[in-house]
């Protein structure tokens, strides 16, 4: 079953084209991330999901319904965002019940949806924590409950682990992916960070400019980059031309075609005869290693 569907969505900022018909369709329980540099319009289209903006052109689609003109309370979808956005004068319990306080549940019903939701992302043990003691992953655990909690069609991620250092990013990120493997709720995954995108997708779409450079799994855009800046932004491959590829690696391209091969495919080779190294390299792994990439 499609959840969402992107139909040729543009967005123009007094008359400068951010976004460019953009088209994609997810399945449910799919993790998708759209990976791009600074500025090239990611951010601008996970806001017209959501609701924050609306598109020039273009449908959007969620269930089936024509949720391209609807507000975001409308629109089934729960949005994690980078700076947790909890209330700090509320206990860790009373963020994740908030959503579930506003549908008028019953307090029976908020008890047991909350504590359910607080064992999965293991903060059972700090329900009564203000958020304020919590630490920067502790948070955004907190944050991913109170969205979860709702259950929605859809879960928004708007870069949600950039402020956490490094070694805390990686336990989050894999907490995100089991928690979204455990509960299936199709996700859309915004991010720069290209080891993230690769490590928790199932499909990737890499922007620039506001155009989809290329769409597919993390191997297809990784190891099958269908231009020069896929390859460099996922793969940061090196790039040779017709002479480089043939004096170093005795390939013969075309002129008109960028030899692209991974830097951990590269072996220097040691020249016996001078006992120096020769200005040439071997590569491990061609088939995977190696992109005929036109100009």
């Amino acid at each position: 079953m499609s959840i969402l569907t992107l139909k040729n969505i543009s967005k123009l900022f007094d008359s400068i084209s951010v976004l460019d018909k953009i088209s994609f369709e997810l399945n449910k329980g799919e993790f998708f991330s759209v990976v791009g540099p600074s500025g090239c319009g990611k951010t601008t289209l996970l806001r017209i999901i959501a609701g924050l903006e609306f598109p020039t052109s273009g449908e959007i689609f969620i269930e089936d319904v024509n949720a391209t003109n609807l507000i975001p309370q409308k629109r089934k979808i729960g949005i994690v965002f980078q700076n947790y956005a909890l209330f700090p004068n509320m206990t860790v319990f009373d963020n994740v019940a908030y959503g579930l306080e506003v549908k008028k549940l019953s307090k029976s019903e908020i008890k047991e949806k909350v504590g359910s939701v607080l064992e999965k992302v293991r903060m059972n043990d700090k329900a009564n924590k203000s958020v304020t003691t919590l630490s920067g992953g502790e948070q955004q655990r907190v944050s991913l409950a109170r969205v979860i909690v709702t259950e929605p069609a859809l879960l928004l991620f708007d870069e949600p682990l950039s402020n956490l250092d490094y070694a805390l990013r990686l336990e989050t990120r894999n907490e995100i992916k089991r928690l979204q493997r455990e509960i299936g709720i199709t996700s859309v995954y915004v991010t720069h960070d290209q080891s993230e995108a690769l490590a928790l997708s199932d499909r990737i779409a890499v922007l620039n400019k506001g155009v989809v450079q290329q769409l597919g799994t993390p191997h297809e855009v990784y190891f099958k980059p269908e231009n020069i800046f896929t390859a460099d932004f996922i793969g940061h491959s090196n790039f040779f031309d017709n002479d480089y590829a043939k004096e170093i690696f005795n390939i013969d391209i075309n002129k008109d075609e960028l030899l692209s091969v991974f830097p951990e495919e590269i072996i220097p080779v040691e020249n016996t005869e001078s006992n120096t190294w020769a200005r040439s390299l071997q590569i491990k792994n061609y088939r995977h290693s190696v992109h005929r990439i036109f100009n």
